[in-house]
């Protein structure tokens, strides 16, 4: 076998060897996002949240204050979880806490996991904590509309969507 028949078929095979290597890597499956592990996972919350649901009478004033710990130290996965869990059973201080993490007007990435207010469950959850009787929720529901009514003005198709929330 002369020399340039060697040759050529080396490079058939490292072509060949290439080409599979491409098609095997190009199709493989999307591994999709790392697993959420650490502080994000919220695992103190969760671990309050399941005592708390033990205990004969759930207190949701101590889930409050835990959030309100959590979020001073840093911990906004762990507040957020204990806000959302309070909130969801009517407690008026988290959802009015969960409402001010959403808001557009004091949102800060300091004290929420979102890195963009949403007004929409800033809107649902003032809403819940004023109907829960805390007074403070209207003044902040007027904000919000005032402040929907301004992006709207500018544009803002989402907010004049959640100014349908008034009608």
């Amino acid at each position: 076998m002369n020399r340039s028949a060697i040759i050529a078929i080396v490079a058939a095979g490292v072509i060949a060897l290439a080409a599979v290597g491409y098609f095997a890597l190009r199709t493989a499956p999307d591994p999709g996002p790392p697993p959420i592990t650490g502080p994000e996972r919220a695992e103190d919350a969760r671990a309050l949240i399941e005592q708390i649901e033990r205990a004969p009478a759930p207190d949701y004033d101590a889930a409050f204050a835990d959030a309100q710990r959590f979020q001073r130290d840093g911990q906004l996965a762990d507040a957020q979880l204990l806000y959302f869990f309070a909130a969801r059973a009517g407690h008026a201080e988290s959802a009015f806490a969960l409402a001010t993490i959403t808001d557009p007007q004091p949102h800060s990435h300091a004290t929420s996991l979102l890195p963009d207010p949403d007004p929409f469950p800033a809107y649902r959850w003032y809403t819940t904590a004023q109907d829960q009787g805390l007074e403070a929720a209207q003044a902040r529901l007027d904000a919000l509309r005032d402040w929907a009514q301004r992006a709207a003005a500018a544009g803002d198709s989402e907010a004049e969507r959640l100014l349908l929330q008034w009608r």
